[in-house]
């Protein structure tokens, strides 16, 4: 849903961070950003559901709104989660090691649905009922997000997701389960993902702190600052 300044996303799920709220224009004062928010708590608390804020901190264009911005979030029901920086990389920078062999298979049926929502409660220790119901759906796999799922010696052991557009690669749910990071399995799925598309367009994502020296060897660097908020 739209509204002036704002882009909410509501999905019924009752974890925050399937429910979004992102500024689409920049904020000039502190009252407005407060009107902006107040829109989003508003919407959101008519579903009972919790949100998130993901903001690029750009919008903030104003001096003086950024030093309001954390007590305006906290008067609106808001607590700081992370600082995922956006990254861009033109092109994918050579392999400095070699890249694994892994069987990839495209998320789609029933397994792989289950496979990708095990290894990303695995990997961000996330729940896994949370995951299926947000994930395992048919429907949820017909539109633009497509996924990949690398298996080793049968076992589903990493993922990554894209959404494409004409000007760019976007890069999601990149997740290797703990007892097999360190490998290069990681890279191997983003590669996959990427490789779908061809060379032409540029790739981005959102880093955490783990994938971030990755990301850099990759050739990513990082382009904007972005911080989560998540209601109570």
């Amino acid at each position: 849903m739209d509204l002036p300044g704002l882009r909410l996303v509501y999905s019924s799920i009752g974890q925050a961070v399937f429910n979004a709220a992102m500024l689409t224009e920049a904020v000039q004062t502190g009252a407005e950003l407060r009107r902006r928010l107040e829109r989003a708590r508003d919407y959101f608390a008519r579903r009972n559901q919790a949100w998130s804020l993901w903001l690029s901190e750009e919008w903030l264009a104003d001096a003086e709104v950024r030093h309001e911005a954390d007590r305006i979030f906290g008067e609106c029901g808001l607590t700081f989660s992370s600082n995922p920086p956006g990254m861009l990389a033109a092109r994918l920078a050579a392999p400095r090691r070699a890249v694994p062999r892994l069987e990839f298979r495209r998320i789609g049926d029933p397994l792989t649905r289950i496979d990708f929502c095990h290894v990303m409660s695995m990997a961000f220790e996330g729940p896994f009922a949370t995951l299926l119901e947000a994930y395992n759906r048919n429907e949820f796999w017909e539109g633009a997000f497509e996924g990949w799922v690398g298996y080793h010696e049968g076992r589903a052991v990493t993922s990554a997701c894209t959404v494409a557009t004409p000007e760019a690669v976007g890069l999601y749910a990149v997740a290797t389960s703990p007892h097999e990071q360190r490998k290069g399995y990681g890279e191997a799925v983003m590669r996959q993902a990427v490789a779908h598309y061809g060379d032409e367009r540029p790739v981005v994502l959102q880093s955490s702190p783990a994938g971030l020296s990755l990301y850099q060897q990759m050739g990513f660097e990082i382009v904007s600052n972005f911080s989560i908020w998540v209601s109570a």
